[in-house]
């Protein structure tokens, strides 16, 4: 007879097999799983570290410039001109009107000598994707002092001025609907057409990161508010507003006169897809901007002039007693020179 395996020790090492095979599996697929996590948490990182260190680094360096300065005194002085014009009533608007044809007729007269400069406009500007509901940033621009390192040498390359104009577009994703690729322009050109469509010499636009779910941005800043409770005293206080665009409408409504061309602090809240476009991760990049000196100085309280006066008086001495102080100064003086010179040894002949 020849020797073989009965059925049932066939079927005992089939199914120790298949124990074997279906643990080998399971092993393979976690170490799978992990590995694409890894990869996730690997890509997420570097695509969050890229997007708050460029946010930053732009954003922190945006100032106001000299000629947007003078062009927003320059209105502030012209509404508050306007305003004194209505209340003092039509009594003063003829000579206003004179003044004003004068001045037009003057800078008529030196228009033909020296070509006026446009004025600088949009200094810092943000605007929403209009009809979203979850208010996705379209545009964002700002003037910075922080560009883009640029190395150059004798041979190649030159030197540039270290402030440039910085835009950011987010422009939907080729065939995603719900992913978006936030475009980054940077050029020496401060004027914002510049950066348009239309424009003459067209600043190349490139990707900083794919695959955005969606990116919110919110402005805060400070302002005085003047709460005039007594007619003499007026107490200045500090009040914070919020908004989600900035330079636009929304602001203008609100008194944009009050509201700096620059806002103190940028949130900016991002939500990324994943390698699968499966789940999202939220990341929120904060940057604090000093736009001037001005920023950083704390309004003094301001006192009535009732209690200034006071305080003068009585810090002020009168005349005699003023007198009679440099008097006793004087002979303190010279009591410690006489004083010195006895203490000093003679010299022996």
């Amino acid at each position: 007879m020849k020797k073989g395996f009965i059925l049932l020790e066939v079927l005992i090492a089939s199914a120790i097999g298949a124990i074997i095979s279906g643990m080998l599996v399971s092993s393979l697929f976690q170490a799978y799983r992990f590995r694409r996590t890894v990869d996730n948490l690997a890509t997420l990182s570097l695509r969050i570290a890229t997007v708050q260190r460029q946010f930053e680094r732009d954003l922190a360096g945006a100032f106001i410039p000299v000629e947007a300065q003078q062009n927003k005194n320059k209105k502030d002085k012209d509404k508050k001109a306007q305003d004194k014009e209505k209340k003092s009533g039509g009594s003063n608007s003829d000579k206003t009107l004179q003044d004003k044809s004068q001045d037009k007729a003057k800078e008529g007269k030196g228009s033909d000598k020296k070509k006026q400069k446009k004025p600088l406009e949009k200094v810092f500007y943000s605007v929403n994707k209009t009809g979203d509901k979850q208010k996705n940033l379209e545009l964002l621009t700002c003037i910075t002092n922080n560009p883009l390192q640029i190395f150059w040498s004798a041979r190649s390359g030159r030197a540039k001025p270290k402030v440039a104009r910085v835009v950011y577009k987010l422009a939907p994703e080729k065939g995603r609907t719900d992913s978006f690729v936030l475009m980054r322009q940077e050029g020496g050109a401060l004027d914002f057409k510049a950066y348009g469509a239309d424009a003459e010499k067209k600043i190349r636009a490139y990707p900083v990161l794919d695959g955005i779910k969606q990116i919110t941005a919110q402005y805060t800043v400070t302002v005085e508010k003047k709460d005039e409770t007594k007619k003499k005293e007026k107490k200045v206080t500090r009040e914070v507003k919020q908004f989600d665009t900035w330079g636009t409408k929304i602001t203008e409504e609100k008194k944009e006169s009050e509201l700096p061309l620059v806002p103190h602090v940028v949130e900016l809240r991002v939500v990324l897809w994943d390698t699968q476009f499966k789940d999202s991760t939220t990341t929120v990049v904060t940057v604090p901007i000093v736009p001037s000196i001005d920023a950083l100085r704390i309004p003094e309280k301001q006192e009535p002039e009732e209690k200034k006066e006071k305080k003068e008086q009585k810090t002020k001495p009168s005349q005699p007693d003023a007198i009679q102080q440099r008097f006793k100064k004087t002979m303190q003086d010279i009591k410690r020179l006489t004083q010195n010179v006895k203490q000093q040894p003679t010299g022996t002949s």
